[in-house]
């Protein structure tokens, strides 16, 4: 909008105004234009405004304004201060309405409406944005038993405090918390009288410890150890004791290492300086990749020194202590390796093998119109950037691949929502970009991000993703769950329907979830004894439960006690596999279960008819559905065909009920992913992808839709 005439400046102090002129900005959108500026120009009839309702809204936006007056046109636009109202609405001549947008400043704000025509009218100081509550501090850290106090920035009072995730306690009006018996992440939320909502992380930690690590003999006045538990920042200091004898009389030279955390904690340990320091041994690293190598260390005794394995399949080096884990390891294994010095003494060290998965050098993962690729760690993305899902810092989208800013390397791997994306990191980081208005990206905020931004509260422990339209899930390290984003029907599993911004506890998987999917609005996890649980929306049977209620937190689906080995959901339907065996339900109006019939719901899992043995997985689409599988017929598909998703060549077709094969993909293919208007499928030359193609979400720098699978991108 142009800076205000001197007519203009009525509106400040609130007063009510109007103005009649025309001008065009450089988008080729009208402005308005003082009328003494275009002298020649017909009077028109300027928009007056006499009330608007409501007069104060959250700087985070989203208050529904009804404006009322006179001479409103359909294209008026609207404005609060600086800022452009959201979703304008022509109720008619006298009534306007619109969505107030998310400000960085609280304070009250002209109201300007600006017609088609060039006329303007203003209500100034009609509209008053109220400060955001925030909670004070908004991370902590704790040790178990010891109590933190939060109080909130900004909002109205009264306030009310509560636990929306983890353990704990909180007085709901002092907001006191008291950590509980165990480590662990917390969150506390509070909401003011005007409904606003802030959440602070906090991290339990264990009591403070000090563990001492092996002393290399060759430099025994030098200690290495490692602090456990306390609450950051730590302190340390030492203290030197007296020169004195060992018992078997070699001089020993003592001094006490004092630990002190932020609470006050204290912990000692006596440092000993002596000749003759005792054979050890510990592994440099935990935690493996199948066939990843590290070193065994051994200290103390006298060199040189011997390594051979005692228990377990991996293979060590006799004299350098090079291990390398087995290449085939289940999910915990022990092994034992054993070195002794040149007097003969010997020390075992057990290494726990936490094994996982070895990274995936390719995989896909598709939203609603763009398209993600897994290359060797690094990420690359294209077609629709409306909301940054590309994540390469601009919303101008692309046909063809561009890499995601920070992350080249180190991903494990990927997941597509909507309008959002998200990458697994090495080290169970997740980061994520896109769409993010129903706080979907998890970084404490509902601001889109153009490039990866960390989830908030997750320094590490993932180690798996799942993407959903607007909400995202993790299972961490132990097989718990945790979800953040939208909520209006249960599915991010905690019981409410309130959105959150911050990963949250699904209620009653703090542990032993295997596998996790999303859909449009409900979710779904594979639990470790083979059974399933879903909830969330529920309209069409899609949780499997034989009913169409919602559901707030996981229920089981019935006639899948056990035996899945996996789950893959559709905008409004669900599939999974077990053995090789392919089930669906819930949305089948586009035959997308695959009966050879179209219903509007299945409530119960029904096998799918017309698939051959040899089954390799399933994935969904929003509403079709693909088998991976064994033999000549790579690829079958099913479910809604309009635009080709079904790749079978016979677009358009509204639909097909029962498997038809993907022409032209051959036997070797790697992987499958599903979007809403196109698939794509991983072959060892590259990306083939079919179906819809108007936003470049092939990348094969056309916008061109196939029915059949082309040649997308070539590695």
């Amino acid at each position: 909008m142009p800076a205000l005439t001197q007519r203009h400046k009525k509106a400040e102090s609130g007063e009510i105004g109007s103005e009649a002129g025309i001008g065009i900005s450089r988008s080729g959108r009208p402005v308005c234009i003082d009328e003494k500026d275009l002298p020649d120009h017909p009077r028109v009839k300027p928009p007056i405004i006499t009330s608007v309702s409501p007069r104060q809204g959250s700087s985070t936006g989203g208050a529904t304004l009804t404006i009322r007056g006179q001479n409103f046109q359909n294209r008026s636009r609207i404005r609060l201060g600086d800022l452009e109202c959201l979703e304008p609405i022509l109720r008619d001549s006298r009534t306007l309405e619109c969505v107030a947008p998310a400000s960085s400043e609280a304070g009250a704000m002209n109201v300007q409406v600006a017609n088609d025509d060039g006329g303007c009218g203003y209500f100034g100081k009609a509209f008053t944005y109220i400060p955001v509550v925030v909670l004070q501090p908004r991370t902590k850290s704790t040790v178990v038993g010891f109590s933190v106090q939060f109080s909130p920035k900004g909002g109205k009072a009264p306030f009310q405090y509560s636990i929306v995730s983890g353990e704990g306690r909180v007085n709901p009006t002092t907001g006191e918390f008291v950590a509980p018996a165990v480590p662990g992440t917390s969150v506390v939320r509070v909401i003011d009288a005007e409904g606003g909502v802030s959440d602070s992380v906090v991290s339990v930690n264990a009591p403070l410890g000090v563990q001492l690590e092996p002393q290399d003999p060759q430099q025994p006045k030098r200690f290495r150890f490692t602090v456990v538990g306390g609450a950051p920042p730590i302190s340390y200091s030492i203290e030197e004791k007296e020169q004195g004898r060992s018992a078997d009389g070699n001089a020993v030279a003592s001094a006490v290492l004092r630990v002190r955390d932020q609470l006050g904690n204290t912990e000692e340990v006596q440092l000993n300086v002596n000749r003759q320091v005792p054979l050890s041994a510990f592994a440099t690293s935990q935690t493996v990749v199948p066939g990843e190598k590290m070193t065994i260390v051994a200290a103390g005794g006298k060199p040189p020194y011997a390594f051979s394995m005692v228990q377990g399949l991996g293979k060590i080096h006799p004299s350098t202590g090079v291990y390398e884990a087995p290449r085939e390891a289940s999910a915990e294994a022990q092994e034992t390796v054993r070195v002794a010095d040149a007097t003969g003494m010997t020390q075992d060290t057990v290494i726990q093998l936490q094994v996982r998965k070895a990274q995936a050098s390719r995989a896909l993962s598709l939203g609603f119109a763009h398209t993600c690729a897994l290359l060797d760690g690094g990420v690359r993305c294209w077609g629709d950037n409306k909301h940054g899902e590309l994540g390469i810092g601009t919303l101008t989208g692309s046909l063809v691949p561009k890499a995601v800013r920070g992350l080249e390397k180190d991903v494990i791997s990927l997941a597509s929502g909507h309008n959002h994306s998200c990458a697994l990191l090495l080290g169970g980081i997740v980061k994520c970009w896109g769409d993010n208005r129903f706080g979907q990206l998890g970084d404490d905020s509902t601001v889109n991000a153009l490039t990866p931004v960390e989830v908030f509260g997750m320094t590490g422990g993932v180690r798996a993703i799942a993407a959903g339209q607007y909400h995202t899930c993790a299972i961490l390290r132990g097989g718990a769950l945790r979800c953040w984003g939208s909520n209006r029907r249960g599915q991010l599993g905690n019981g409410s329907t309130e959105m959150s911004r911050v990963p949250i506890q699904v209620k009653g998987l703090a542990q032993g979830v295997l596998q996790v999917a999303l859909g449009a609005a409900h979710s779904c996890a594979l639990l470790e004894n083979g059974s399933l649980r879903c909830w969330g929306y529920n309209s069409n049977g899609q949780l499997g439960d034989g009913t169409l209620v919602d559901r707030l937190a996981p229920s089981e689906v019935k006639g899948l006690q056990a035996g899945v080995s996996s789950v893959t959901l559709g905008g409004y339907h669900t599939c999974a596999t077990l053995s090789d065996r392919a089930y669906c339900w819930g949305n089948n109006g586009m035959g997308q279960v695959g009966l050879g019939t179209v219903s509007p719901n299945v409530l119960l899992p029904t096998e799918v008819k017309g698939l051959q043995a040899g089954l390799r997985g399933l994935v969904a689409g929003t509403y079709h559905t693909c088998a991976h599988l064994e033999g000549d017929r790579a690829v079958a598909c099913w479910g809604y065909d309009r635009e080709g998703q079904l790749g079978d060549g016979k677009s358009p077709v509204a639909q097909q009920s029962l498997p038809v094969p993907v022409q032209s993909l051959g036997r070797e293919v790697d992987a499958v992913a599903l979007g809403s208007g196109h698939s794509c499928a991983l072959v060892p030359s590259g990306v083939r992808c079919w179906g819809r193609n108007d936003l470049g979400q092939f990348g094969d720098q056309t916008v061109e839709s196939s029915s059949v699978p082309i040649r997308a991108v070539t590695f």
